[in-house]
């Protein structure tokens, strides 16, 4: 799939070319939106996959202004998931999609206990508090999916913070790729950054020239790492 001349053929592309599976699946209206940023997620039950939960991302592609873009992201995030195979990652099934309406969809694993922002805040009410032990367990885990990322992959993630940090039953898992580079390939990292603000690396707020790397995944690293360690200074705004 090449991202530099793209239309819709890159659905058919992706499962005859790269051996994406296709999930032929209508979600329909039997979906609960769980979370939106660039995208619309969905929680639903998968029949074809044995009636598992699973999360779908959404894409529409229905803008002439924007379509281009949204499906050079989309495409980079399934190049990306389509080579991943790790325990801390999130874990892709497919990809899907309504042709009626032009939506096409990531079919995800379903982590049940939300994103690592969310788990921080139900730790911070719960009387037990959040021990120290399990503080350590899950950030050595996001050490261990980024290790896999910059060592066996040489990808960047480029965007990760306390809500593309994910949690399946106690275990880390890291997601949303759409901003991530093969620091083999060609891309342009443009002048422009996303992302929330204290997770950004600092060179790249002062100057948008500066492109994000491995070195701004370990920034940000350290900025997840410190959330959980500092409830009351992140939780009170």
């Amino acid at each position: 799939m090449n991202s530099n001349n793209l239309n819709e053929d890159f659905y058919q592309t992706a499962i005859n070319y790269y051996g994406i599976k296709e999930i032929l699946e209508n979600f329909g209206n039997e979906k609960e939106r769980i979370g939106q940023g660039s995208c619309i997620v969905y929680k639903t039950k998968c029949e074809s996959l044995g009636g598992i939960l699973i999360a779908i991302k959404e894409v529409n592609i229905t803008s002439d202004d924007c379509k281009n873009r949204t499906i050079k992201t989309f495409v980079n995030e399934l190049k990306i998931y389509n080579r991943i195979d790790n325990g801390r990652i999130i874990q892709f099934y497919g990809i899907s999609r309504n042709v009626k309406e032009r939506l096409y969809y990531l079919v995800l694993e379903y982590a049940n206990q939300g994103n690592l922002r969310e788990y921080i805040n139900v730790k911070n009410c719960n009387e037990n508090g959040f021990e120290w032990t399990e503080r350590v367990f899950l950030a050595t885990q996001i050490a261990e999916g980024l290790c896999y990322l910059h060592d066996e992959l040489n990808i960047a993630h480029r965007d990760l913070h306390t809500k593309n940090i994910l949690i399946n039953d106690g275990n880390i898992k890291i997601s949303d790729f759409g901003l991530s580079k093969n620091l083999e390939s060609t891309m342009s990292s443009g002048n422009k950054f996303f992302g929330i603000i204290p997770f950004i690396d600092p060179h790249k707020l002062n100057n948008r020239n500066v492109p994000l790397d491995k070195r701004s995944d370990i920034y940000s690293l350290g900025m997840d790492i410190l959330l959980p360690c500092l409830l009351w200074l992140f939780l009170r705004t």
